[in-house]
Parts: C-alpha cells; structure tokens; sequence
C-alpha cells in the first residue's frame, strides 16, 4: 500500500528497506507459502540492482528467510535454508562485510539438516 501511495505522488510515504523488511518478516512468521516473501525480497534486490543502493536487503532479511525455511523441518526447508546462508556468505566473501552470518543463522541450517534427515543431511 504504502508502495502505491508513493507512486501516486505522496512523497512523505517512500517505502525503505526496514518498511519491506517487517513485512517479509510477518509473511514469514504467518504463512508456510513464501512465495509472497520471496516476491518483495526480489523487488528491493531488483530496486538495488537498478541503482537505488538503500533497498540493498540486508543481513537480518535473508536471517529471516533461513529461519521460516529451516522450521519447516523437512528436506525443502533445509536446502533452501541452506541457500539463503549461502547468499550471506557468498556476499561476506565478496567484501560485504554486514553481511557476515550470525552463528544461531549457521546453527539453524544445522538443525534444519538434522531435523530432514536425509541420507546426506551429515555432509551438508
């Protein structure tokens, strides 16, 4: 809403990163479908792709994404888990030093591997 107030001129209601933020995380925390999630996590990537730098989504966005996807406590929900860890950590190593995971993100992936139990849950 607050996306479409700004586009129709009202310039004292601009969304930030912290507004798309709070959503993804209540979509995350109300829902098992991520697909809505994951649809305004790809706008502000894009939004930061085309050069606007302050919708660049943060640490704590992509900790979010670990956390629901690691709670489903199936195979689905560690690899993607395991995913989005991998995004912080590819973009730590790319210089992005906000983007350094939290030990309790890496422990949730653990755990989430540990609850799928699959036959290579111990390898990953």
């Amino acid at each position: 809403r607050m996306e479409a107030l700004y586009k129709e001129g009202n310039k004292d209601i601009k969304p930030t990163r912290k507004n798309y933020g709070a959503v993804i995380q209540s979509y995350l925390k109300q829902t098992s479908d991520f697909s809505r999630p994951e649809s305004l996590l790809k706008q502000i990537e894009n939004m930061c792709g085309a050069g606007i730098s302050e919708m660049k989504p943060n640490e704590s966005i992509y900790r979010a994404f670990v956390f629901a996807y690691a709670k489903l406590g199936n195979e689905y929900g560690a690899l993607r888990a395991d995913q989005y860890l991998q995004v912080l950590c590819d973009q730590y190593r790319a210089g992005d030093e906000d983007m350094l995971p939290k030990t309790r993100t890496i422990n949730a992936v653990i755990e989430a591997w540990l609850q799928a139990n699959t036959d290579d849950s111990c390898k990953r």
